[in-house]
């Protein structure tokens, strides 16, 4: 059986002819096409051999060669496949994660741009997503769920409320990423420095806010029947700004976020799994500096907490040592820092100006 490299070799050559000399009478293009194939079949070798690097690299060539003979939509499935190859590839996660992520970048532009088809390019920036955080690239994942969200919305109407399951999503990972620790977590889910660590995290929950109040409002304007899914944006958004206050030691964003939500949604204060009453109950323990009833609010809510994801576990934690057991001077966020703060946007449908 002819070997991998032989095999790449062969497609080499292949393309090298193609390219020179003089072809006629649309010589060239099959050259070009014999070349490709010839290059894929030594991709799919390489894959057996377990050489997923060298595969990915084998499928760009096919890429190159199907844009060279104007052939976008091979050339995007080409790109795909260098993507999953590349993902599967033996090398560091987070290395791994934006290499698999730029070669499926390529795909969606296509889908963006020259073959315009936003619902397809949608379901590839899903994928896209999932390569990002199995590399632990949450930076990029919240910008890539955020975009996946945008072209459901222009793809179709029926695919709006998964545009909002990608919002939510988007709101989720900004929350995570909002209470990352300072020494690891940080560097590796953003790519920066320690030192932007205040105005990053903190950029993180208004981010995670305005994401969370889009997707309630989203669903109050199309009149779906997603009552708990409200609520539960309410409730996170509550919480988020729980620990902004908690960063400048006060309650009263939190108070007034709350008070807003309540007034926006009737039922908010009394609903079972997602009620205001637990953020409320909390905030009232922080200002009379009752810790013992705060931590029993905790535990005696135990039940309704368990499905709250581990950010949430890190707020209640971070608060209980911020307002019972230190008095840490007032952070002040101050926008974006490296670049790359995570910052909510201005004309995101939803959001609430709490300023």
């Amino acid at each position: 059986m002819e070997s991998a490299d032989s095999i790449y070799s062969k497609a080499q050559s292949m393309l090298k002819s193609a390219r020179g000399g003089f072809n006629f009478f649309g010589n060239r293009r099959d050259k070009l096409e014999d070349a490709a194939e010839e290059f894929r079949n030594a991709a799919n070798r390489y894959m057996g051999e377990q050489k997923h690097e060298t595969a990915s690299a084998c499928f760009v060539e096919v890429a190159k060669i199907q844009n060279e003979i104007n052939e976008g939509y091979d050339a995007a499935m080409a790109y795909v496949e260098a993507s999953k190859c590349m993902n599967a590839a033996d090398l560091a996660p987070p290395v791994r994660a934006e290499k698999a992520a730029d070669l499926l970048s390529q795909a969606i532009t296509y889908f963006t741009t020259t073959k315009v088809d936003y619902y397809r390019a949608a379901k590839l920036q899903e994928q896209l997503v999932a390569i990002l955080e199995s590399g632990d690239r949450l930076q990029r994942a919240i910008r890539e769920c955020k975009e996946s969200g945008k072209n459901y919305d222009y793809g179709q109407v029926t695919a709006s409320a998964t545009g909002r399951k990608m919002y939510l999503k988007a709101a989720e990972l900004s929350a995570k990423l909002g209470m990352a620790d300072q020494e690891e977590e940080f560097v590796i889910w953003t790519g920066e420095t320690s030192s932007n660590y205040e105005n990053i995290t903190t950029g993180a929950l208004h981010e995670a806010i305005s994401l969370f109040e889009k997707v309630a409002a989203g669903y109050k304007q199309s009149g779906a029947a997603a009552t708990w899914t409200i609520k539960e944006c309410y409730f996170k958004a509550a919480l988020c700004w729980l620990m902004i206050g908690c960063k400048k030691n006060e309650v009263d964003s939190i108070n007034m976020a709350l008070t807003k939500y309540c007034e926006m949604d009737k039922a908010f204060p009394t609903y079972l799994e997602y009620g205001a009453d637990i953020p409320q109950s909390l905030v009232q323990a922080i200002e009379k500096k009752d810790r013992e009833g705060f931590v029993q609010i905790r535990t005696t809510q135990a039940a309704r907490f368990s499905t709250l994801p581990e950010w949430a576990h890190k707020i209640f934690a971070a608060c209980e040592e911020n307002f019972f057991y230190a008095a840490p001077a007032p952070y002040v966020y101050q926008g974006e820092a490296g670049g790359e703060g995570m910052v909510a946007d201005d004309d995101d449908d939803g959001e609430i100006d709490l300023s």
